[in-house]
């Protein structure tokens, strides 16, 4: 394979935007990274931590949910990624690229709406992409997002993770913030929700 097989595609299919979302290595642990020049053939992982060539990964990615990559070449600060993905399998992460440009020039709905369940005293962590972590409980949460708990709130637009799961800030509230997930989850939702020290 020549390093041309590792590039990420037409510049012109890349949504303009910074994806958020970890990674995970053959011996489970898990690294927070931004992506940037997404293509239907491999992307950009900015990171603290590098892959070695050809390593094999796992991501899970804001709107892309999980997905199996092979690391490429470093780059400046981080290296980049050719997705791993089955014949059988790449039609459907094509849609979910379509739908990811669509949804960046404005012509997909994000707006899906579940009920909610309350809960009390139940304790987690919101780490910040800086790796800070700020305890937190959660107040309620549906399959779309979660109401959280919290003294200190970051910004609105800002990508945390709950738990495991990666979120955006949605709302400030009386009591700290709303969040909206933003990448898939396993079977069991609250694990992974209450799993931050894991990060």
């Amino acid at each position: 394979m020549s390093d041309n097989d590792w590039d990420s595609g037409d510049s012109s299919r890349s949504p303009p935007r910074v994806l958020f979302g970890q990674f995970a290595r053959a011996d489970k642990s898990e690294y927070i990274c931004s992506v940037t020049n997404v293509s239907i053939d491999g992307a950009a992982f900015k990171s603290r931590v590098l892959a070695a060539s050809n390593e094999f990964l796992v991501a899970k990615l804001e709107h892309l949910g999980r997905v199996e990559c092979r690391a490429g070449e470093a780059t400046g600060d981080g290296f980049m990624v050719r997705w791993d993905i089955s014949p059988a399998d790449r039609t459907a992460f094509l849609s979910k690229f379509t739908w990811l440009d669509d949804y960046y020039a404005g012509k997909a709905a994000d707006s899906r709406q579940y009920n909610r369940r309350q809960f009390s005293e139940t304790k987690s962590v919101v780490t910040l992409l800086d790796g800070r972590s700020i305890p937190c409980e959660i107040s309620d949460i549906s399959l779309s997002g979660a109401g959280v708990i919290m003294k200190k709130v970051p910004d609105i637009g800002s990508k945390i993770y709950l738990g495991k799961v990666l979120c955006e800030v949605m709302r400030h509230t009386d009591e700290g913030l709303g969040v909206r997930f933003l990448t898939g989850f396993g079977s069991d939702l609250m694990s992974e929700l209450l799993a931050g020290e894991n990060i």
